[in-house]
């Protein structure tokens, strides 16, 4: 099965001319308009390429590509089978997205407004990057769901445009 996120070997990216874009109009991460990353996968006969764009809010992928390695080897059902496509795309995601958000956790006490806004930052991140939001503010700062959860709810309420229900993993939303 694809889906090893820490087997998927970086092959290669190649940025649009065009300018990064913020994830949010509040936010320092910024990702390519426009984008193709290319992966390799130890232990299997294939590479995997993808060209996206972002103009806000999430990547959208243009094009997938799966070529057999050593050319001209084809592509099986089984390959195909085992390529999450999802996966992919926040693998890709990770690697494009600049500065990576990273805040100090002190247990036992209220975020401060530069912390919701990281917070924010983050969860905005993960939401365009195709990954799991919440998940990803629950182990980045080592919060039990309900504290992350309530972050993020006021992380909301300083930025109201921050992602929503809509297009995120099912249970992702839930508070």
């Amino acid at each position: 099965m694809a889906t090893g996120g820490e087997r998927w070997e970086l092959v290669g990216i190649v940025r649009g001319a065009a300018a990064d874009v913020p994830v949010a109009p509040w936010a320092e991460t910024r990702l390519p308009a426009a984008f193709r990353v290319t992966f390799r996968q130890a232990g299997q006969p294939f590479e995997v390429a993808i060209d996206c764009a972002f103009s806000g809010g999430r990547i959208e992928v243009h094009k997938f590509e799966m070529v057999g390695t050593p050319a001209p080897r084809p592509i099986t059902p089984r390959d195909l089978a085992g390529v999450d496509l999802g996966h992919v795309v926040h693998r890709a995601g990770t690697k494009v997205a600049e500065p990576q958000v990273e805040m100090e956790h002190r247990p036992g006490r209220r975020a401060t407004p530069d912390e919701l806004r990281l917070v924010a930052e983050a969860y905005a991140t993960q939401h365009a990057i195709w990954g799991n939001p919440r998940q990803w503010v629950m182990t980045a700062w080592d919060l039990p769901r309900s504290t992350a959860n309530r972050w993020i709810r006021r992380a909301r309420e300083l930025y109201p445009e921050m992602p929503g229900d809509e297009g995120t993993r099912k249970g992702d939303e839930s508070e």
